[in-house]
């Protein structure tokens, strides 16, 4: 684990005036697990302990962002003990590495009238993602997404557009999938065959199914329903967003009974051939029967070979 995130762990344990023993407790796990973890022997953050540095008002992305490191307590938001009859504008969700004041992207989901508001990546920003375009004023100049509400899920969501044949025949060139935003302490639970979008400084956006190695071995293998595509693994440290497919959003309609189809229409047709061959040998027949009694009429008793004398 980088050396860097390690300290902060330490900082978040100090600043929460915990003892390892009294955090390994707190987060249900043993006090071996934090004392691997803070000596950098792991290759992740165990799950339980993100939930746990979550639900103490750590600010996750203190311990992920490069850079200047941000502060790292969560501001307390006032709680009000009036509900609210008004709309509420979607939380900001602390995307792992990536915040507005580093220059980096910040986009919030907006509501209104019921809709839901998505923005759009497709395939220029795509290939721009990590090249300095994944900024607020970019996706605010971009087409939105309007869908109900009641297709899209709590969270940050977006779209993004598939490029290429590598998940075909599940996405198709030029579909937009509806994506929602992981944060880093969901990364361990993935779905094995699942449909992911991952974004890596290596390979940039990748739209795959995840067989999910995070907690074993440090690394999803990144899948293509397109077997001409070969798998292949990105490590735990080169990923930094992860986005679930939620649905999708295609112009192509293929007939996915097709190939049943056409096996029906043989079997029809083979039957309507047998029938016409039925048809055609009953008739043959019948004209051969008549023909046989014709023959039988025509020909005198007197020719037919008569009948043997007894024997004596």
């Amino acid at each position: 684990m980088d050396p860097v995130i390690v300290e902060r762990l330490k900082q978040c344990r100090a600043l929460l005036g915990l003892k390892q023993v009294e955090a390994a407790e707190a987060a249900g796990l043993s006090q071996s697990d934090i004392s691997r973890l803070e000596g950098g022997k792991t290759k992740t953050i165990p799950h339980e302990y993100m939930h746990f540095l979550h639900s103490k008002g750590i600010n996750l992305n203190f311990l992920f962002t490069s850079g200047p490191p941000q502060e790292p307590l969560l501001a307390a938001a006032p709680v009000s003990s009036e509900p609210s009859l008004a709309p509420q504008p979607e939380p900001v969700p602390e995307t792992s590495a990536r915040l507005a004041a580093a220059g980096e992207f910040l986009v919030v989901t907006q509501n209104t009238e019921g809709l839901a508001t998505i923005p759009l990546i497709n395939y220029k920003a795509a290939a721009n993602y990590l090249a300095g375009y994944q900024s607020q004023e970019f996706f605010e100049q971009s087409s939105p997404m309007i869908l109900p509400s009641e297709i899209v899920r709590q969270g940050h969501m977006r779209g993004v557009q598939v490029v290429g044949d590598s998940m075909e025949t599940t996405y198709h060139d030029g579909d937009w999938l509806v994506c929602r935003y992981l944060e880093r302490f969901d990364w361990e639970s993935l779905t094995d065959l699942e449909c992911y979008v991952v974004v890596t400084e290596s390979r940039g956006l990748q739209i795959k199914r995840v067989k999910n190695r995070l907690r074993r071995d440090g690394f999803l293998r990144l899948r293509s329903d397109n077997r001409t595509h070969p798998p292949f693994n990105v490590y735990y440290d080169d990923i930094l967003e992860i986005w679930h497919v939620e649905a999708q959003i295609t112009k192509y309609m293929p007939n996915r009974n097709e190939q049943l189809f056409h096996k029906v229409d043989n079997v029809e047709e083979g039957l309507h051939d047998l029938r016409e061959l039925y048809e055609q040998m009953k008739e043959e027949n019948q004209e051969l029967r008549q023909f046989l009694q014709t023959l039988v009429r025509q020909v005198a008793p007197s020719q037919l070979p008569s009948t043997p004398p007894e024997a004596q």
